[in-house]
């Protein structure tokens, strides 16, 4: 039995650039802290084979303490580390990659040639490759491979976009994976866990990130877990390693019309949901609220930010119109209904809204009362 772990994406040292320098300095040390905890867990647990697919690194140069951090935690490690350089830390110009600053059981692929390490006390070989100076790699990495002469079992290990022929991020085909005789392709690049995906022998997953850094990083990041018994994958499963998560949800808020009711209803659905200060929260407001009530956005996250480590507020919500009183209104608040009335009807959804807002503003003005 072998045990693989496997992860990605962990783009040590990110920027953060909408934070303050305090904030930066926090949200970096935290990405280093849940790098070491996924390193104690494979010592802990006794892997055989760590896999790292892309992206250690957010950045060609981290600093010191990352630096110090990465060495020390693959140091205390008893099993081989295999890295396939992504996008953001391309082989050539991140030097820690070939400064000989790593211990001598890291592997890192160097070329964007197909290469392989055999490691014969496990019975496998590793194929990968590197983004080397760039940050593209548009040609097929298994364009031309041929399986190696080695016993043992086969494992891909490499940053790529899977089953997207036009990408300029090392485009795979299932199929090819397949073909070329791997058992598991451990992939990065894609930062939010989908499925483990099953194509004849072969077993391919993207890890997913550890932990989400913002709104396009959902859910509660983690790493993949894999057994291989008997020359395949006997299990392949998520761990979750995530302490903070980002999550973009909907609420429809049809029926409420004052600002005092709506954050009641915001924080009973926060209080259900489980949401805490561990949580992002971009909420979209949804639904049919009267003409007279617009949300105020700045009232509500007052309200809950104490409650959520970060808090966004989007208004998609229409206003709910009186189409017999405006049809009779011989003023200028009817002529714009009949204005607007073609695209009010509209068979698209989205021309119904957009045309609905539009005569709540022009109403508004009207009767020269503020909207926020």
């Amino acid at each position: 039995m072998i045990k693989i772990f496997h992860t990605a994406d962990i783009h040590l040292d990110s920027p953060f650039g909408r934070m303050t320098h305090s904030e930066r300095v926090a949200a970096r040390r935290h990405q280093r802290e849940i790098f070491e905890k996924m390193m104690r867990y494979v010592k802990e647990n006794a892997f055989d084979l760590l896999l790292i697919s892309g992206d250690l690194f957010d950045t060609t140069n981290p600093s010191p303490e990352t630096e110090e951090c990465v060495i020390k935690a693959f140091s205390a490690l008893e099993c081989p580390v295999v890295i396939s350089p992504g996008n953001h830390d391309p082989y050539l110009r991140t030097p820690i990659y070939f400064k000989q600053k790593l211990p001598e059981n890291v592997y890192v692929f160097s070329s964007e040639e197909i290469q392989v390490f055999e490691l014969e006390e496990l019975g496998l070989w590793v194929s990968g490759y590197a983004f080397t100076a760039s940050n593209t790699y548009e040609k097929d990495p298994l364009e031309g491979f041929q399986r190696p002469a080695l016993d043992g079992v086969g494992i891909l290990c490499a940053h790529a976009e899977l089953d997207s022929p036009l990408s300029r991020s090392a485009p795979l085909l299932r199929k090819d994976i397949a073909e070329c005789g791997f058992a598991y392709a451990a992939l990065g690049h894609i930062h939010n866990f989908d499925r483990i995906i099953y194509e004849g022998d072969s077993v391919i997953a993207y890890s997913g990130c550890p932990e989400g850094r913002a709104f396009d990083e959902q859910e509660l990041g983690g790493a993949m877990s894999v057994i291989i018994e008997d020359g395949r994958v006997k299990s392949a499963e998520r761990i979750i390693f995530a302490e903070r998560r980002y999550l973009c949800r909907t609420l429809d808020i049809s029926g409420i019309s004052d600002d005092t009711s709506l954050l009641e209803r915001v924080r009973e659905y926060i209080r259900t949901e489980g949401f805490d200060e561990n949580t992002a929260l971009r909420l979209t407001l949804t639904g049919e609220v009267d003409m007279s009530f617009t949300p105020d956005k700045s009232f509500l996250r007052g309200g809950i930010s104490k409650e959520l480590m970060l808090v966004e507020i989007e208004d998609e919500t229409f206003p709910r119109i009186d189409v017999a009183e405006l049809e009779r209104d011989p003023t200028l608040r009817g002529a714009v209904y009949k204005k607007l009335r073609a695209e009010l009807e509209s068979s698209d959804p989205k021309v119904r809204k957009i045309a609905a807002q539009a005569l709540k503003v022009a109403l508004y003005a009207i009767d020269r009362r503020d909207i926020r």
